[in-house]
Formats: structure tokens, sequence, C-alpha cells
């Protein structure tokens, strides 16, 4: 369940970024903008393959999304301050979700060795 609800919040957040990137200009649009657009359907991407494998959900291209809306905002990409904190809220939503899932999912593997241990003797 805490997975889905993190996909959920990757594609909010890869929509998030679709729309907000229509409104930078041309300079900020056709590169960092772009970068952030596929960066964030990426990580949408990644989650569902992890679920479907029951993978750990990855947390490393979020850090780079991180990093590049830290430089847009730097460098005036944004059009509106808020733009930029909300987009900041979106991403620290999705790794809360993305650790709550991760330390279920190890909570889970431990309860079945634990099983599968007292099976054993």
């Amino acid at each position: 369940m805490e997975k889905i609800k993190a996909y959920n919040k990757a594609i909010d957040l890869a929509v998030y970024f679709d729309k907000v990137v229509m409104n930078f200009s041309k300079y900020h649009k056709y590169s960092i903008g772009i970068d952030m657009k596929r960066l964030a359907q990426d990580i949408a991407c990644d989650i569902q393959e992890a679920i479907e494998t029951n993978n750990k959900l990855p947390v490393e291209k979020i850090k780079r999304l991180t990093t590049l809306v830290n430089i847009c905002n730097l460098t005036k990409g944004f059009k509106n301050q808020n733009s930029a904190g909300y987009a900041t809220k979106l991403i620290a939503e999705l790794l809360k979700q993305i650790h709550l899932a991760n330390a279920r999912a190890g909570q889970a593997q431990n309860c079945q060795r634990q099983t599968l241990a007292s099976v054993a003797c």
C-alpha cells in the first residue's frame, strides 16, 4: 500500500513539473526545465518498476531532482517563488513515502526470515 502511495506522489510530481515548466522562460524551459521533467518522469517509472519487481523504491534520482530545483530557483527559472517551494514540498512528501515503503518492506522481509527460521527448527 505504501508503495502505491509513493507511486501516486511520483505521478503528482511529474504532472506538476510538466505544468510548471510551461511557464519558464525559453532558456530555462529548454535547458533545466526539460531535465527536471524527464527526471520526474523517470522517478515515476522507476517506482513502478520497483513495485513490479518487489524491490526497494529508489531515491538516487530524487536527490538529483532536488539539486535541479535548487539550481533552477537560484537562476530565477521559476516565475513564482511559491512554485519552487511547492516543488520542494512535493519532493519531500515523496521521499517520506518512499522511506515508509522501504521500511515496511524491510520489516516484512525480516518477519519472513524469522518465520522461515522458526519453521526450519
